[in-house]
């Protein structure tokens, strides 16, 4: 997960979860958390998810 203070950050943010993929880690789905209006895909691994979610 990563937070960012905008309503639609950079979808290329979640390039950086490649870094646990490139390790023996399992890694579950991504997410970043912003203050858009609703869950957004990103990828079929990673979505923007809102703020008001949590």
């Amino acid at each position: 997960m990563e937070i960012k203070k905008s309503s639609s950050p950079d979808r290329r943010e979640v390039k950086k979860y490649s870094v646990i993929d490139k390790t023996s880690l399992n890694r579950g789905n991504g997410g970043i958390i912003c203050m858009c209006e609703e869950p957004i895909p990103i990828d079929k691994d990673n979505c923007f998810i809102p703020s008001n979610l949590i």
